[in-house]
């Protein structure tokens, strides 16, 4: 059955999830939402209304052996005025559900297949130090997944779900990790960073299919390129800007040293959200008297009008069709205050996505581009190198 949204068009199936065999195909609920990331894994929820939900689905969903597969089919536009139909979907446990208090809606939560990554620590089945030295981040991968998930020594180990390795064998750059007792998320992630991999997990059939692929460089110049602008009705489905107030807080130290000295803070009312609040300290050790001090911390705050501390900020929020895992260009994000100029053409990867869906309503994109921060400390300083979070919505 398929439930169509203003955008798109949804089909929503409950399914066992030890074996992926079908159990229902839902031909309506309330919303649903998921998020996709390229390189850890995502979540997703979907509320249903009570009454609609098949009675014999429910003894896999309360005994946790039901899995989510939802799939998104929509048009984009070519250049050339054809269109092109294309596809989103999530598959995965559904490891949270409940009923309210009027037993009138259900709340089903889960996670895409790459949580089972989160529950694994390498190299937990025997004594060997595990280091495979130094080749492809993509087969690098793909031993960790093999080793402690599809086939690991120890059977127990091995996950109850029918999974595959799938995509190439070899590819990115070279990495180098010995990562024993580490969680197997972390690793991937690791050898995602340095390697400048992705990893998915799609449903094929009833089987599980675990890949590490490469970038898909859809950057300026590309055969399929996305530039994030207003003008690219391709890659946008809605703009809206923001204008945030910034409040500047100055503090006055007077004279005196340490609890003794004298401080006094001046504050403009330009925002009433205390996130938009930017500190300054003034050295004014000169002045002994409060109204003194008063003048100076009101003489830095006019100052600041006239500075980047502005107290107009312009941030641009937009939605984009695009996947985690390409490259884009990002043509005019904006979150520059109102004396700068716009950021220029960047060249980002989209690292995020989140989908948000209820019939009869258009769906919402949210593309969060930049560098996803990694779990280890160990590797920030990798991805601090790759550029700062962007979040459009």
């Amino acid at each position: 059955m398929v439930v169509f949204t203003e955008s798109s068009q949804v089909t929503v199936r409950i399914l066992e999830r030890k074996s992926n065999r079908m159990i229902a195909d839902l031909d309506q609920f309330i919303d649903l939402d998921w998020t996709e990331k390229w390189r850890r894994h995502g979540a997703f929820q979907l509320r249903l209304d009570a009454n609609t939900v098949p009675a014999d689905v429910l003894p896999f969903i309360t005994t946790g052996n039901a899995a989510l597969h939802a799939i998104r089919e929509w048009e984009r536009p070519r250049e050339d005025g054809t269109v092109e139909k294309v596809s989103d979907e999530v598959h995965g446990p559904i490891l949270f559900h409940d009923l309210d208090a009027d037993q009138e809606l259900w709340d089903l939560r889960g996670n895409d297949d790459k949580i089972w990554t989160a529950w694994r620590f390498v190299d937990t089945d025997t004594f060997d130090r595990i280091d495979l030295g130094s080749i492809t981040a993509i087969a690098y991968i793909r031993a960790m997944l093999n080793s402690e998930l599809i086939a690991p020594s120890l059977a127990i180990r091995q996950i109850d779900i029918p999974v595959v390795l799938a995509g190439s064998t070899v590819g990115g750059a070279l990495v180098d990790l010995p990562v024993r007792w580490k969680r197997l998320d972390d690793v991937i992630e690791s050898a995602c960073l340095l390697g400048d991999v992705g990893f998915q997990s799609v449903l094929d059939g009833t089987t599980v299919e675990f890949s590490a692929l490469l970038s898909k460089d859809r950057t300026t110049g590309g055969i399929d390129t996305v530039i994030m602008n207003k003008d690219n009705t391709d890659a946008i489905v809605r703009s809206r800007t923001d204008y945030r107030g910034v409040r500047n807080r100055i503090v006055v130290l007077g004279q005196g040293t340490g609890s003794g000295r004298t401080v006094v803070t001046r504050s403009d009312a330009a925002s009433q959200s205390l996130l938009g609040t930017r500190e300054h300290v003034v050295d004014a050790r000169h002045v002994n008297d409060t109204p003194g001090l008063n003048d100076r911390g009101d003489t830095e705050l006019a100052e600041r009008v006239d500075t980047a501390d502005t107290l107009e900020v312009l941030g641009a929020e937009r939605t984009f069709d695009v996947r985690p895992g390409d490259r884009i260009t990002v043509e005019e994000y904006a979150r520059a205050d109102s004396t700068s100029p716009d950021i220029g053409p960047l060249d980002v990867l989209c690292v995020a996505r989140t989908i948000r869906l209820s019939p009869n309503s258009e769906d919402a994109v949210r593309l969060q581009v930049g560098a996803e921060q990694p779990t280890s400390e160990k590797y920030t300083m990798a991805v601090e190198k790759r550029g700062q979070d962007a979040a459009f919505e």
